[in-house]
């Protein structure tokens, strides 16, 4: 296979939410590292082309907290492993973001070793241009302000300042990413890490309210999805740049869960590059990228898209109308877990033929609403009027990217008609939620009764599937409410 162009130096965006390529595409991608083992093989690091991937995390070296009393490990020892890594993502075209790793020193840092690190490093990737600097993993426990005198350990704005200043002495081009916050959550985050980033404009630019054009936030996902994305959303309403360099499925603390599905689709809301914490085999300390469990299913069976800059998976898609954003079940309202979310079933996602929905005919069979789809909507006779899906047949399906805010049983309701009773299986996140499921004959494919079946939801992004098993049918609609249980829920 002919190797791609090195990519052109990555840029931020217009909407100055985060670092894009050279095409404009957030930078996405899997982590490996250098700090122990031999470098990723050049066809390991191929196949991340494959999961929608344009990037790679690499963990170049792991500081020691000793340096540099006798016997400790100065910097400069991984070289010839980190450069076969910055030779194979450039022959690959794909971007590298390289950071310091902490080994068992999560939280820590060591100044002299961070700046001895860079003097070594930051001239000899230069005018790599597909290169990203990212100051330091987790230099910090765990979260801004790392500019107070309390911080553990204290000192750390000032080391960003002083490798900072010795990687623009020496790469004055390269994107420069600051602080990689382990654990970043919340306003009063984002307030936190405002310190840090106006005490280190003072000092770099002279104007703690210096406009970057070069640098954003480094910040990882420990803090959970929801905490996360508000921390990320006040820091961009603020005009300051972010971008993911580690996070994984599961609370912190409770081991690696694959890919955070829930962040991944906040992060591509916001328009922010990320890069999982799930690694290139054949090693890594937590799990392997291309496992299927641990990534592709997990995209597949959630709807996330994206647009890969190589191969065509994932597949493009999304939700239709709504803002393009997944339609949310229902919430807690005085301890009780209340709503009920309506899908329209002509609003089934976007993707077309065999992605979204499938459709033995390639025509619009009545053709009133979105007369490009093949699925087949008519002019409704329900009362409520709009549209319903008409001549649904065996083997066809439908997909509705949904978001279940709260795990529970939940009441699934179909609006259908029908002259003899027909037969779907619902699923949900690819999982079977209902076996064979007989509709009732309703007389006629103008009379509608609502059919309904209890169902137990887990909670999270994921497809809603209704397959028909045996046609003939229409559907107006599909209800999803809890089953009103009694909760004592604490936010």
């Amino acid at each position: 296979m002919a190797s791609s162009p090195q990519r052109g130096r990555p840029r931020l965006n217009a909407a100055r939410t985060t670092f894009v390529g050279d095409n404009g595409q957030p930078l996405r991608g899997p982590y490996t590292s250098t700090e122990w083992t031999a470098a990723a093989p050049y066809d390991q690091i191929a196949r991340v082309k494959e999961l929608g991937f344009n990037a790679v995390h690499l963990y170049a070296e792991c500081f020691d907290p000793r340096y540099p009393a006798p016997g400790s490990k100065a910097p400069g020892y991984a070289v010839n492993e980190i450069d076969k890594i910055v030779e194979r993502t450039r022959e690959l075209g794909l971007y590298l973001v390289i950071t310091i790793g902490n080994g068992a020193n999560n939280g820590n840092h060591n100044a002299q070793w961070a700046r001895d690190f860079w003097k070594f490093y930051a001239p000899r990737y230069a005018k790599e241009t597909h290169v990203l600097y990212e100051i330091h993993n987790e230099p910090v426990a765990w979260g801004p302000p790392y500019s107070s005198s309390t911080a553990n350990p204290p000192g750390a704005v000032d080391m960003e300042i002083d490798v900072y200043r010795i990687i623009r002495t020496y790469a004055p081009e390269t994107p420069v990413l600051l602080f990689s916050y382990a654990v970043f959550g919340g306003k009063g985050g984002a307030a936190e890490a405002l310190k840090d980033i106006r005490a280190f404009n003072k000092a770099v630019f002279g104007n703690e309210n210096a406009v970057w054009t070069n640098e954003a936030v480094a910040f990882h996902g420990y803090a959970g999805w929801q905490e996360t994305t508000i921390a990320v959303e006040e820091l961009l309403k603020a005009g300051y740049p972010c971008f993911m360099t580690e996070y994984a499925g599961g609370a912190w603390g409770s081991g690696m869960g694959g890919l955070d599905v829930e962040l991944t689709y906040e992060l591509e809301r916001l328009g922010v590059s990320w890069l999982t914490f799930q690694y290139i085999p054949p090693t890594g300390v937590s799990d392997d990228v291309t496992k299927p469990e641990y990534f592709s299913a997990l995209v597949e069976n959630s709807g996330l898209s994206w647009t890969p800059d190589y191969g065509n998976w994932p597949a493009a898609r999304g939700v239709y109308g709504n803002g393009g954003l997944a339609r949310e079940t229902a919430t807690w309202i005085n301890n009780f877990l209340t709503g009920t979310t309506r899908i329209e079933a002509e609003d089934f996602d976007w993707g077309g033929n065999g992605v979204s929905y499938y459709d033995t005919d390639s025509v619009n069979v009545g053709g009133q609403y979105r007369p490009d789809e093949g699925v087949d909507i008519e002019k409704t006779s329900d009362t409520g009027g709009g549209y319903n899906v008409g001549w649904i047949s065996e083997g066809e399906w439908l997909e509705y990217t949904i978001r279940v805010r709260n795990p529970g049983y939940y009441n699934l309701s179909l609006r259908v008609a029908g002259i003899s009773g027909s037969r779907v299986q619902v699923s949900f996140g690819n999982q079977d939620k209902t076996g064979v499921w007989e509709l009732p004959a309703t007389g006629g494919f103008q009379t509608w009764t609502t059919a309904t079946r209890q169902v137990f939801l887990g909670a999270g992004l994921q497809k809603l599937r209704i397959n028909a098993l045996s046609g003939g049918f229409n559907l107006n609609w599909i209800e999803l409410s809890p089953i009103l249980e009694h909760h004592h829920h604490h936010h």
